[in-house]
């Protein structure tokens, strides 16, 4: 299964260079993201990702995982409640638009991520097709797919499943690899 390779590239997209230098709790959220967009390949996944736009990182993990997970929408909530909804989509010729100023300016970010980004989603895509019968034969529900496809994927995955499935049970410094961290990160 791919779920390293999206997880690793979440992170190096969030952090660049400094990707082996962040936290255990930003590392199983790249994890939590990798499986969640993976199990979104098969069934509609009721999951949703929300950060403040002043975390950065944060903000740029949301924004690769939007280019990776199939059906995501993006969203900037603004207070509680809801005064209206604004699709904020642009036209093609804007997107195109975009692409050229962004390589422009951040050819390593630009273009190649989400080039990148596209290859992964087509893996993702193709993995999960040729596994798909595999998957469901334990059933089709959101909980019993994202458990499938963490047995399946074996090491650390169902502990990422729990922590996708039962996000209030996270410690604050969750440890990607299951061990205990004393440092903090």
């Amino acid at each position: 299964m791919l779920l390293d390779r999206v997880a690793g590239w979440l992170i190096a997209y969030a952090y660049g260079g400094y990707a082996k230098t962040v936290s255990a709790a930003s590392v199983a959220l790249a994890d939590r993201m990798a499986l969640a967009a993976y199990c979104q390949c098969l069934v509609p996944l009721p999951v949703e990702f929300t950060a403040p736009c002043d975390d950065v990182p944060s903000a740029r993990l949301l924004d690769a995982f939007g280019l990776l997970a199939v059906g995501s929408m993006s969203s900037v909530r603004l207070g509680d409640g809801r005064l209206a909804v604004v699709d904020a989509a642009t036209c093609e010729r804007d997107r195109a638009t975009a692409d050229m100023a962004e390589s422009q300016l951040f050819p390593s970010l630009g273009i190649g991520s989400r080039y990148t980004a596209a290859q992964l989603r087509r893996d993702i895509i193709a993995d999960a097709g040729e596994r798909r019968r595999s998957i469901l034969s334990n059933g089709a529900t959101p909980r019993e797919v994202v458990c499938s496809v963490a047995s399946i994927a074996g090491d650390r995955w169902p502990d990422v499943a729990a922590m996708l499935l039962e996000p209030d049970r996270l410690p604050a410094s969750a440890p990607a690899d299951g061990k205990a961290v004393a440092d903090g990160r």
